[in-house]
Parts: structure tokens; C-alpha cells; sequence
């Protein structure tokens, strides 16, 4: 995948030259030889190439549409910050961090409409986690709405809650760099085969 990004940003930095060098060719041959219809088509062949470079540049930000939801204890941000970090950078769509909700909101509301919005369900699971009511209630409901669940474990002796038991987890608390890279290759093969449940 990181390939990709770097052949797609190739691509853009060509179709920036291409459309600079085009633009300063036709200025020249205005100023010699005043072929206007030149300078019409050096005009249209720039914006042309940098409009691709524009869509060159959004393809390669964004790696699928699907939006991934992170279910977390509020003790466990740190970590969570971390994840978000490290999905982002590899151009995963995230939820909106329920640090986020404003004071008034309705907190089942928010959660059942960001997971109407997801195909993927982290979930973060540690001591803090499993004691956790909106961890349950956030598990449970993506059960419900048949999501695809992905437990992350970063603590050593977690109760795994009944309702995961018999699903494979991340485990970062071994070791975080392979947990991370089983993480993410799990959520490249769910998305790109979209074998996900909206």
C-alpha cells in the first residue's frame, strides 16, 4: 500500500510539472509568435493537469470509504489516541471520537448513529474496558447491528466479555508493532473484499 501512495504521489508531482511547463511554453509562444489559440490550449491543458493532480492526491488520502468506529474506556485514551494516529496515517476513516459530544447530547444517540456509520468495530479491550458500561453497551449493539468486530487486547489478564470470546484479537500487549500490523491487515482484507456488515 505504501507503493501505491508513493506511485500516486509521482503522478501528482508529474501532472504539476506538466501543467507548469505547458503554461510557461504557451506564455513564449504568445509573447513570439501571438498564436493565441496556443495559449488557449497551454491555459486548458494546465488546469486539466492540475485538477488531476488534485484527484491523484485525494485518491491516495484516502484508502476506503468505509468508516471504522473505536470502541474504548474513557481511561484507555491515551492508547487510543495512539491507534487513531497510527490508522490515520495509513488513511483509515475513523468515527468521530466520543470526546467529542457536546454537553446536552444524548451519549446513546451519538453512539448508535456513529455505528450506523461504520462497517468496523474496534474494540479496545483492557481492565478498564470490560468494567466499562458504554464498552458493553457499544459491543453489544454492534452485535446487534451485525458489525464486524475487531478486539484489540493492551492488557495482560482481561476477562474477555462472553459475547467476543470466539473472535481472533489484536494482541498488543505482547508485542504493539505486530499487533498493529495484524490489525491493519485484517482491516485490508475486510475492506477490500467487503466482507463487512453496514
Amino acid at each position: 500500500m505504501k507503493k501505491d501512495k508513493e506511485f500516486i504521489s509521482i503522478l501528482s508531482f508529474v501532472a504539476v510539472v506538466v501543467a507548469l511547463m505547458t503554461m510557461i511554453f504557451s506564455v513564449f509562444t504568445v509573447k513570439s509568435d501571438l498564436q493565441i489559440s496556443t495559449f488557449i490550449v497551454g491555459i486548458f491543458a494546465s488546469v486539466f493537469g492540475i485538477i488531476m493532480s488534485m484527484f491523484f492526491r485525494r485518491i491516495s488520502t484516502k484508502k476506503y470509504r468505509d468508516k471504522i468506529f473505536i470502541s474504548r474506556s474513557s481511561h484507555d485514551k491515551e492508547f487510543a489516541d495512539f491507534l487513531r494516529n497510527k490508522l490515520k496515517k495509513e488513511s483509515f476513516i475513523l468515527n468521530i471520537d466520543e470526546s467529542n459530544i457536546l454537553v446536552g447530547e444524548n451519549v446513546n444517540d451519538f453512539i448508535n448513529k456513529e455505528l450506523d456509520n461504520s462497517s468496523i468495530v474496534i474494540v479496545i479491550l483492557s481492565k478498564n474496558a470490560v468494567n466499562s458500561k458504554f464498552v458493553q453497551y457499544e459491543i453489544e449493539t454492534a452485535l446487534e447491528k451485525g458489525k464486524t468486530l475487531l478486539p484489540v487486547l493492551i492488557d495482560e489478564n482481561v476477562e474477555i466479555p462472553d459475547s467476543i470470546k470466539g473472535i481472533k484479537f489484536a494482541n498488543f500487549y505482547s508485542d504493539k508493532r505486530e499487533g498493529l500490523n495484524m490489525l491493519i491487515m485484517s482491516l485490508d482484507y475486510y475492506l477490500s473484499t467487503k466482507k463487512t456488515s453496514r
